[in-house]
């Protein structure tokens, strides 16, 4: 490992926490940069000379494969330490093995957690499963059961005056998948269990020590909010700001051959190139490959390497010492690494509108690897290239709004293109070789229109006068549908409900879309029971018998990053203490069933809402089931296009996500639905956004009579 420190180089925090007593146990977190990998190596080196008379080694256990492969090249010289991935060390310490149900491979907690608490004291002792001293690094991406188990271990061998003495360093910063690990919180909570969590000291490390002050406050600019927080950069170096350029493709010669011009510059500094996308493993291996093809041809002494979870058929280790190395790798590789240079490819191919959010938190993890130099690529198409247009990617020009652990409001990103340039260099110039390419092609171009321009010509015109009446026709039909809408509209606020104006209204609407029919007369039915002109009609659910009041349509707008799944929890709450729900039915808007299934199975295993301690989900049906004052009870995830059962209670999350164009006849189906068919009051939750969505501007809309009540919620 470069840059390792000396124990003279190490800060007065980091000197603290070096020099605790080994027999106290320590939770040490901390942002990127800060030194919870250094500090995790020099306790173990100091735990390991303890354990020289026992012959015994100090484990160093981690998630990442990659983090792993970055700390053995420093650990392996001392041979009283071990370093692993917490997985591959307890499979080989239990008789435990990977769970797969055909999609997914997964390490069995569950079982480890049941095998540790049914254990007698003696028991655990002959296990032996950590020895006294172990160190366990990215706290964050271990679930929640680990420091269950942590905990009972900790307190089964106390009580036979065995003393194990646990270390563990986190930053939720650097989760890889906030939906099923842990958060500082819920690690202390896990501990908590059992006395254990009494005997940890808290130390926390504050002070960057990685990044230059550019790239430190650059990269700041991405914080979401988190409890570990952002880093003291007021010491770092000064150095040059980021820079910002752009290309085509990954196979494009501009990119490869800046990354590796760069290196050959620079042939002692390290150097990464981060791909930050989702499903990025062929993105990883066409850069890979080019750069590789790039240095083969070119004869260069430049070792490129690359690392996928998903890749058995690469045999060599990561190589971290060889400063003659390029290593290409995907965003959940990288936490815990650092470069002297790291290279962030076609940043524009982020999905801003849908992930924006979830993007900002990787990009904070992400640019802080940088050491000294940092650069953001953006890809363009061959029109921008031809033109020089230079599109700024819009997660680098656009902020959100969130709420931080304490609860104040915060801004995430950048507000406009002013701010960015501020905090980077911009370089909008194309290479010689790749501008001439341009140029030609300009000149084919040219000559063909002059050869066919009077035809083109001729061509453009027929296209605009169609276009033309195209557009003039749908203007004018869209203009009499609203003069229609807007009739029968005023019709239904004037006049009163009989037979005669009933059949008037449905002959004069008959030319309307049927949603748009179905809204006007739910409208006009709703007024005839008002003006007691129709019989009231009770609906019964088939299930229960009971007799439901008139259901109302609830539009709840909540703060705070977590705001839609703790007022969720709340709804839950409440429709199970109030109603005799047998099924709450979830409905995503937009994002996959499976996303939302494993956040609200996430919250309801944890019994976050007191709801349940018997909680049972099954991930093939995204149901989850549980019990509830005796009595068994269902939550199902479904989509837009499952059947929907209108006798139990709905609950609608994702609007937000929904754009014009996602508004297609079957989301404006549901929404009509959610008007007409539930026997029971309907929710939906919103974030409380700055401006007013597609979405919640289709359903005011559509439903101005009162019918859908508006709510804010603190959370």
């Amino acid at each position: 490992m470069r840059h390792f420190p000396k124990n003279t180089d190490l800060s007065d925090e980091q000197k603290i926490i070096y020099s605790e007593h080994l027999d106290k146990a320590l939770l040490i977190t901390g942002p990127p940069g800060t030194g919870k990998t250094v500090m995790a190596i020099m306790r173990a080196l100091r735990m390991g000379k303890e354990m020289e008379d026992i012959n015994a080694k100090v484990p160093i256990l981690m998630h990442n494969k990659t983090l792993y492969e970055f700390t053995s090249t420093q650990a392996s010289v001392n041979k009283n330490i071990k370093v692993q991935t917490l997985m591959s060390y307890l499979l080989q310490r239990t008789n435990l093995r990977m769970l797969n149900d055909g999609q997914n491979i997964s390490f069995p907690w569950g079982q480890l957690y049941r095998m540790i608490d049914s254990k007698n004291p003696d028991e655990i002792k002959k296990l032996n499963l950590f020895p006294k001293f172990v160190i366990l690094d990215e706290g964050q991406d271990f679930p929640k059961t680990l420091w269950k188990v942590i905990s009972n271990i900790w307190m089964k061998l106390r009580s036979v005056d065995i003393n194990f003495v646990p270390s563990i360093m986190a930053d939720e910063n650097q989760a890889l998948n906030v939906d099923e690990n842990s958060t500082i919180d819920d690690i202390r909570h896990g501990l908590s269990t059992t006395d254990c969590f009494g005997s940890f000291k808290e130390s926390k490390l504050t002070k960057n020590y990685r990044n230059t002050k550019e790239i430190a406050a650059f990269a700041e600019k991405f914080y979401v909010g988190n409890q570990t927080e952002k880093a003291d950069s007021s010491q770092c170096r000064s150095g040059v700001k980021p820079k910002l350029f752009w290309h085509r493709g990954y196979k494009n010669n501009r990119l490869i051959e800046r990354i590796v011009n760069y290196k050959k510059s620079n042939p002692n500094k390290s150097v990464g190139v981060i791909i930050v996308n989702r499903n990025s493993a062929s993105r990883v291996k066409t850069l890979f490959k080019g750069i590789e093809n790039y240095v083969r041809i070119n004869n260069l002494d430049i070792k490129v390497q690359y690392y996928l979870s998903s890749d058995r058929q690469r045999l060599q280790a990561l190589d971290f010492d060889n400063p003659k190395t390029i290593t290409v790798i995907t965003r959940q590789s990288c936490k815990g690494l650092e470069f002297d240079c790291v290279f962030v490819p076609k940043i524009n191919d982020l999905e801003y509108d849908n992930l924006g959010f979830e993007y900002s938190r990787d990009l904070y993890v992400v640019f802080h690897r940088a050491r000294d130099q940092l650069f953001i690529t953006a890809g363009m198409s061959a029109d921008e290239e031809k033109d020089n247009i230079f599109t700024v990617p819009p997660i680098l020009k656009n902020h959100l709004k969130t709420r931080d652990y304490r609860g104040k409001t915060i801004d995430v990103g950048f507000r406009d293109e002013d701010e960015l340039l501020s905090y980077i260099d911009v370089d909008r110039n194309l290479d010689r070789e790749q501008r001439s390419k341009a140029e030609e092609i300009l000149k084919q171009r040219q000559r063909e229109k002059l050869l066919s321009d009077e035809n083109i010509e001729l061509q453009k015109e027929q296209v605009k006068e169609n276009t033309n009446s195209i557009k003039i026709k749908a203007e004018e039909k869209n203009i009499r549908i609203q003069k229609i809408y807007n009739a029968a509209s005023l019709f239904i606020e004037k006049k009163k409900w009989t037979i005669a104006n009933d059949k008037l209204l449905r002959e004069n609407i008959s030319a309307l879309a049927g949603g748009d029919q179905g809204i006007l007369l739910a409208k006009w039915e709703r007024k005839g029971l008002k003006d007691n002109r129709l019989p009231k009609i009770k609906i019964a659910s088939k299930k229960t018998k009971k007799k439901i009041k008139s259901p109302l349509l609830e539009l709840d707008f909540v703060t705070g990053s977590d705001g839609t799944f703790l007022r969720l929890l709340d709804i839950i709450k409440e429709t199970l203490s109030n109603d005799d729900h047998e099924i709450i039915q979830i409905i995503s808007s937009k994002k996959k069933p499976k996303r939302i299934f494993k956040k609200v199975s996430n919250l309801l295993t944890n019994n976050k809402a007191g709801i349940s301690d018997q909680i049972m989900p099954n991930m093939s049906s995204n149901t989850i089931h549980f019990f509830y004052k005796g009595q068994k009870r269902f939550i199902k995830i479904i989509s837009p296009n499952d059947e929907v059962d209108w006798f139990q209670k709905i609950i609608l999350l994702g609007v937000e996500d929904l754009k014009s164009e996602d508004i297609s006849e079957d989301i404006q189906e549901l929404l009509l639905n959610l008007f007409l068919k539930p026997a029971h009051d309907t929710c939906i939750i919103h974030p409380n956004t700055d401006e007013e969505t597609p979405g919640v501007k289709y359903m005011y809309e559509k439903n101005d009579d009162g019918n859908l009540i508006t709510r804010y919620y603190e959370k």
